[in-house]
Order: structure tokens, then C-alpha cells, then sequence
């Protein structure tokens, strides 16, 4: 858990930069973390209902950050 928190303020500090390689590292990154830690998310029984939408749509925001940056790089 400590980890993926970790990853994602990495990823957050990170973000300020929309290099190719950085917007494929980044997915790359999620494309290992999110599902499984939606996952855990969902099974947790310590988290109520809103704790886990915070989290799910934290993961949600970071896939529209990364989709975003890929269409910039298409235009």
C-alpha cells in the first residue's frame, strides 16, 4: 500500500512535464498499478463508500491526465 501511495505522489510531483517519453512512462505506470489497486480499493473493507470514490477517482483523474497528454501529442 505505502508503495503505490509513493508511486502516485511521484507520478503527481512528475506530472508537471508532458515529454513523450514521460506520457509513456506514466502509462506504463498506471497500466501496472491502477487495476490492481482499484482492486485492493474495492475489496478493503476498512474503507467506507466514499473513501473508496475518492480513490477510484483519483485513479480516474490520472487516466484523463495521461489520455489528455496523449491527444495533445496527436495534434
Amino acid at each position: 500500500m505505502r508503495t503505490v501511495l509513493l508511486m502516485l505522489l511521484v507520478v503527481a510531483i512528475c506530472s508537471c512535464t508532458t515529454s513523450e517519453v514521460y506520457v509513456k512512462a506514466d502509462k506504463m505506470t498506471y497500466d501496472a498499478i491502477a487495476p490492481e489497486y482499484v482492486k485492493y480499493v474495492e475489496a478493503d473493507k476498512k474503507l467506507d463508500k466514499d473513501a473508496k470514490a475518492r480513490r477510484v477517482r483519483l485513479v480516474e483523474t490520472w487516466k484523463k491526465r495521461i489520455d489528455g497528454a496523449l491527444e495533445q501529442k496527436k495534434e
